[in-house]
């Protein structure tokens, strides 16, 4: 479907736009408690972490995107793609602090754009 942008000038194709697949992660309580087109996620290890895709992407080149939560205080951490070991099936991922360090957090959310197979 292509929607035409504001002044007629510009054309986007709303299916390249939209997310494929995302979910939010309570780690301290141990459940997805919502996603889409997710078959489940997985701890790896301390701050390593794993997306289960129910309908493959295309390929392995997608883009990922997350934050997360620490409690109630503020906390600076990233959500990095592991983007050397997905597949397109499942998208690996680590979260790393100020410190440079890996560490587990209560809430994780995850998005993934992309192409489907």
């Amino acid at each position: 479907i292509a929607v035409t942008g504001e002044g007629n000038s510009t054309t986007t194709n709303l299916q390249q736009g939209l997310c494929k697949c995302w979910h939010l992660h309570d780690h301290a309580g141990g459940a997805v408690l919502d996603s889409f087109n997710v078959t489940s996620f997985t701890d790896q290890a301390t701050g390593h972490y794993r997306t289960n895709i129910a309908n493959d992407m295309a390929s392995i080149n997608y883009v990922t995107t997350g934050s997360n939560v620490q409690g109630d205080t503020e906390y600076f951490s990233c959500l990095i793609s592991d983007g050397d070991v997905n597949t397109a099936g499942a998208c690996d991922y680590k979260i790393i602090n100020m410190n440079s360090t890996v560490n587990d957090n209560d809430i994780i959310n995850v998005v993934i754009h992309g192409d489907l197979a």
